[in-house]
């Protein structure tokens, strides 16, 4: 099907080979013990667009490698420190880094209880 849309078929067997890479990762990491009791999808896209993974005005271009991974849900236990996402983002938006930042951190919560 990817190859009959035009796509690379490798991209099946081997993602990581085949797809962007980011030249930089940053770990955004818990501030506090608790649970993550909320992950806000709008802020979430919002801090990804700042990193390059989406459009802010029609001649914006999409950075394929940027974006951000999740590595808690909601109801986990965290402890300070705790990766909960990973940010990826090329050179090209280190400028935008904190206000990604600041825009992930309005979207999550973390309480002392679920």
């Amino acid at each position: 099907m990817v190859v009959a849309q035009g796509g690379d078929g490798r991209v099946c067997d081997d993602p990581a080979g085949v797809l962007p890479r980011a030249t930089r990762v940053e770990s955004f990491r818990a501030d506090r013990d608790g649970f993550l009791t909320s992950v806000r999808a709008w802020s979430v896209g919002q801090a990804s667009m700042l990193l390059g993974a989406g459009c802010s005005n029609v001649v914006s271009r999409i950075d394929p490698a940027a974006g951000i991974v999740l590595h808690k849900k909601v109801g986990d236990v965290v402890a300070v420190g705790d990766v909960i996402a990973d940010f990826h983002l090329s050179e090209t938006h280190d400028g935008s880094l904190r206000a990604a930042i600041e825009q992930f951190t309005k979207a999550i919560e973390i309480l002392d209880a679920v």
